[in-house]
């Protein structure tokens, strides 16, 4: 078991390192969620997506977004772990 962990690890991380993707970010305000500010991928409309992040103040939501739209992922929003391995 823990080699077959250690392979899927393994290709994940060469995979990581080979391919990004620059992600389309957008900033709301979430009035489901105690109106909230949110910042998501524009393309995931998941409300249980672990890329879905709500900050209490505006400011931090904005302060986020400038820095998540700044890097690279290694992995597509759209694209399930699964594929992968």
């Amino acid at each position: 078991m823990d080699v077959k962990l250690d392979f899927v690890q393994t290709k994940y991380n060469i995979m990581a390192h080979r391919i990004k993707f620059k992600e389309n970010w957008e900033m709301f305000m979430d009035p489901s969620f105690y109106e909230m500010w949110a910042v998501r991928p524009k393309n995931d409309k998941n409300f249980d997506s672990p890329r879905l992040f709500h900050f209490t103040h505006e400011e931090d939501a904005k302060m986020f977004l400038e820095l998540i739209d700044k890097s690279n992922h290694a992995v597509k929003s759209d694209v399930d772990f699964k594929e992968i391995n």
